[in-house]
């Protein structure tokens, strides 16, 4: 039996509270959850939120978790996304920590305890994320961090890479993925939780990037191994997608980015999306039908922006008067400067056509 294991230490340990949101994906839960109950780590509470499903998602989980009090169950009247739908799985969270975990993952047994002793270690570390791999290929990698660059392209680092090691330390990363993602409960009260106006889709990008302006840093905790599927819940439309990617993006610039800043990547930002839509419709007949929605979406995302400015703006400035305590020179060198430069927008055309 591990320390972490011993009858009378677990009031020793700091509380976790480890979100799962489901939304008509009962099987993939029940995976996730029984993988939960194998974490070497005593003092957690796994919070199971389900969105409004239609399918018996919550009696089927109930049922076959009956036998267990480390569960809370949350049922929600309707589909809240992911945004609302954690915010809401945020109330009957008690821990000192909190985890945002995808419900189509699988977790290592440490892999809590490795997020915990990351963020234990450093009080300046607001939130930090495991080491995601690939479900169906797990030799390979699905995100070590996310970042962004100045052409506004979202760049998950080592996507597709086999797992050789490459990123096995304890490095900063822009942003953590909202597959698993840990936050000090403490922060949350800071900062806020989840913006519920984006739905899902970048949300955790914004999260993120409202630590950082508040001084905390984000880390990659590569000894914590998480598995995941991806898209197993969010199997959605295309032009949804499109919509909410291109809307939710540059909300987070306006949001979050000093004044000079903000024009500069809102302009880079509309500049290639148009060049590059324009190219993968006229200048090429695959796909072209699939690019035109794009285009279609992006339109009507800029034009949901103009319609609700003065909302997006209100949060700007309370994020800008009582959130922000560093300067954006300090948070762009956290962009990924490789990939600052328009060979990567042409490649991003290419690859996305293929």
């Amino acid at each position: 039996m591990s320390e972490e294991q011993k009858p009378g230490l677990t009031n020793l340990r700091p509380k976790i509270s480890i979100i799962v949101l489901n939304y008509n994906n009962k099987e993939w839960s029940k995976k996730c959850l029984n993988s939960l109950l194998n974490t070497r780590h005593l003092n957690y509470e796994i919070i199971f939120v389900d969105n409004g499903s239609t399918d018996g998602s919550l009696d089927f989980i109930r049922k076959e978790f009956s036998q267990t009090s480390l569960i809370k169950f949350v049922s929600l009247p309707k589909n809240l996304q992911y945004a609302g739908g954690n915010n809401e799985g945020l109330k009957y969270a008690v821990g000192d920590y909190i985890v945002f975990l995808n419900n189509d993952t699988i977790v290592k047994p440490d892999w809590l305890s490795e997020l915990e002793k990351c963020m234990e270690k450093d009080e300046t570390i607001g939130i930090c994320q495991s080491k995601l791999l690939l479900y169906d290929y797990p030799t390979k990698i699905d995100s070590t961090g996310d970042f962004l660059n100045l052409l506004g392209f979202s760049v998950m680092q080592g996507r597709f890479e086999e797992n050789y090691g490459q990123y096995d330390k304890n490095t900063d990363i822009f942003s953590a993925r909202g597959a698993c993602l840990m936050i000090r409960k403490s922060l949350i009260k800071k900062i806020g939780a989840f913006d519920p106006l984006y739905q899902s889709i970048f949300e955790d990008l914004d999260l993120c990037w409202r630590a950082r302006l508040a001084g905390y840093k984000i880390k990659l905790v590569p000894s914590s191994i998480v598995y995941h599927k991806g898209r197993a819940t969010t199997k959605g439309n295309v032009g949804r997608e499109a919509f909410l990617s291109s809307r939710n993006l540059v909300i987070t610039f306006i949001k979050n980015l000093e004044l000079i800043n903000l024009f500069k990547f809102v302009l880079l930002f509309m500049i290639t999306r148009v060049i590059g839509y324009t190219l993968l419709i006229f200048l090429r007949h695959k796909h072209r039908k699939v690019w035109l929605i794009y285009f279609i979406e992006f339109i009507k995302a800029q034009l949901w922006i103009l319609r609700n400015f003065r909302i997006i703006w209100s949060k700007r400035v309370i994020i800008q008067r009582y959130i922000r305590k560093v300067s954006d020179r300090e948070i762009l060198p956290y962009f990924k400067s490789t990939r600052m430069n328009l060979a990567y927008f042409f490649k991003w055309i290419i690859e996305h056509e293929n």
